[in-house]
């Protein structure tokens, strides 16, 4: 049997005032009116039971302060409740067309009704009540997603139309709406556009615009009387392709309002060996050069200053070996070389390209002063006296070769130049390690030849430091 608070305070008052009587600790005349009772008479604290399932928490009256609506929550969830989540409306691309995928209603306690039940039940001296269960709306509804649908099918339809510099075109809906996406952001609807799954479709829709770059290469102006040489880099331009960064956003806009026409813009593409490539290189000065002479009008003049022609603007770049037989290939007629003198096996003969070994001493030379390295090389086997004594350099095809290796940090430009008399090698790059000759001995090799090893020095421009190497040239 279930007694309220009031009949056990009632029932405990009586029984006190029993126990007094019993005693004689009251005469008659000092019996107690009918009241309340006493304030000092304690009172059992009421409680009351909140359960879901098998699980339960008890709530007295004692805890029902101000902080209580507070800590509920943390109450119910020792209680596992199950709660299920409310989905949002939303808008997904199906079929050609935007459409809404309809929300869901979520289910959870409800707090403000357990703390209303939990008072009542207390007053009530109920001793135990269930967790209330509420239904939770979504915060985005189907007609929120609806609205929307039907702006974004409305500006689809027909396509999205586009423009790029003068020319225009049309998207067609089915590939705009495949790539684009649309979700509820911070109280509003945000579109999506996947640029890079439209970008082949764009640019297959303007196949014409845009603009070829080229590599980017180096000329030297000449010298005059006042201004010397300089390093210019010469085109290098960017391509210019569709579209750049911005075409996502432009048609997200398209979508999002009643755009006409998206307008794209060309983006520039910097080429591999653009104008960032060949300033980063560091060509801007003269850091070695060598002249060797020649007798004008024989082939071997033609073929010295062709071979020239065929290096001049080539770019080594740190850390790179070049090869002079590697560029230039076989000397043949059709790249406009002629028959002249070679020394085969130690003996004269007439090949075609004779006469190159003299642009080959003349380079080596450039690069010995500009404390470049040499990774292959060898030395005519007859000394000639228009070359340095032992310091030059033969070459034949396919060998010997000569390999110039560049281990600065700048690129290096072979600049060669040459007149009816005489061929040039200019070196330019960033000085930053010059050679000089500092020695030279020679060592007899059996009876008939001869070792010529020439020292070099060369002084580090960034700390000022020395090391030195050698090169060698042996002669029968």
């Amino acid at each position: 049997m279930t007694t309220s608070p009031l009949f056990r305070r009632a029932a405990s008052l009586l029984l006190l005032a029993l126990i007094v009587a019993g005693c004689g600790l009251l005469g008659d005349d000092d019996a107690p009116a009918v009241s309340d009772g006493p304030d000092d008479v304690e009172v059992t604290n009421p409680t009351v039971r909140v359960s879901h399932g098998d699980r339960w928490f008890d709530v007295s009256e004692s805890e029902l302060d101000a902080d209580f609506d507070q800590t509920l929550p943390t109450k119910v969830a020792a209680l596992d409740v199950e709660i299920i989540q409310a989905t949002d409306a939303s808008i997904r691309f199906r079929d050609g067309v935007f459409e809404v995928v309809e929300s869901t209603l979520g289910r959870a306690p409800d707090f403000d009704a357990l703390a209303t039940d939990l008072r009542d039940a207390l007053t009530a001296g109920t001793e135990a009540i269930s967790v209330p269960l509420a239904d939770v709306s979504p915060s985005v509804t189907d007609q929120d997603a609806a609205e929307e649908t039907d702006d974004l099918n409305r500006r689809l339809a027909g396509g999205v139309k586009v423009s790029v510099g003068s020319e225009t075109g049309v998207l067609p809906p089915e590939i705009v709406g495949s790539a684009t996406s649309v979700n509820h952001v911070d109280g509003r609807w945000a579109v999506t556009v996947r640029w890079e799954d439209l970008a082949d479709t764009v640019a297959a829709l303007f196949p014409d615009v845009g603009t070829e770059g080229g590599e980017a290469y180096f000329e030297v102006t000449e010298a005059s009387d006042e201004v010397p040489p300089a390093v210019r880099i010469v085109s290098g331009d960017p391509s210019t392709t569709c579209c750049d960064s911005t075409s996502a956003r432009r048609l997200e806009q398209a979508l999002e309002s009643d755009v006409e026409v998206a307008r794209l813009f060309l983006q520039s593409v910097e080429s591999e060996r653009g104008r960032a490539w060949a300033t980063d290189l560091g060509i801007t000065e003269l850091v070695g050069t060598f002249t060797t002479r020649y007798t004008p009008g024989q082939d071997r003049v033609k073929n010295i200053r062709r071979f020239g022609e065929l290096v001049q603007g080539v770019v080594i770049e740190p850390g790179e070996t070049f090869s002079l037989n590697g560029h230039v290939g076989q000397r043949t007629r059709e790249k406009g070389f002629f028959p002249a003198g070679t020394i085969i096996n130690g003996h004269l003969v007439d090949s075609v390209g004779g006469g190159i070994s003299q642009f080959a001493t003349t380079i080596f030379n450039a690069s010995f002063f500009a404390g470049l390295e040499f990774e292959t090389y060898q030395s005519h086997s007859i000394y000639f006296s228009r070359y340095p004594y032992g310091r030059e350099a033969t070459i034949s095809w396919p060998n010997p070769d000569l390999k110039i290796h560049n281990p600065s940090p700048y690129g290096v430009l072979l600049w060669p130049t040459s007149t009816a008399s005489s061929i040039t090698v200019d070196i330019y790059s960033t000085e930053w390690a010059p050679g000089e000759q500092t020695g030279q001995w020679q060592t007899a090799i059996q009876q008939a030849c001869t070792r010529v090893t020439t020292e070099r020095t060369r002084t580090w421009v960034e700390d000022g430091h020395t090391e030195t190497d050698t090169v060698f040239a042996t002669y029968r």
